[in-house]
């Protein structure tokens, strides 16, 4: 299941957003902030939309649990496809 394609994915001023499109224009009223970690998450799925992937490269950068890594990324993505950001 991948990212959908309607949504642009900025850095501002070390500040991290999904802003949606609708028809091919900006929807500001829907901004999602991320923090630094969604940001990455998004990131990851933008270069391989593979869960074990996002979790081995995060693994690498936080040197957390990989349970506890991949049940927050789980819960990240079932936030994207409530805001209709992945499939």
């Amino acid at each position: 299941m991948p990212l959908k394609d309607n949504f642009i994915f900025k850095e501002v001023q070390e500040e991290y957003m999904i802003v949606p499109l609708f028809n091919g224009n900006v929807n500001m009223s829907k901004v999602f902030n991320l923090n630094e970690t969604g940001a990455f998450i998004i990131k990851k799925l933008k270069e391989k939309d593979d869960i074990e992937y996002v979790v081995d490269e995060m693994f690498k950068e936080y040197d957390a649990d990989k349970e506890l890594l991949r049940s927050d990324i789980k819960a990240f993505i079932e936030e994207l496809k409530k805001r209709g950001f992945y499939e």
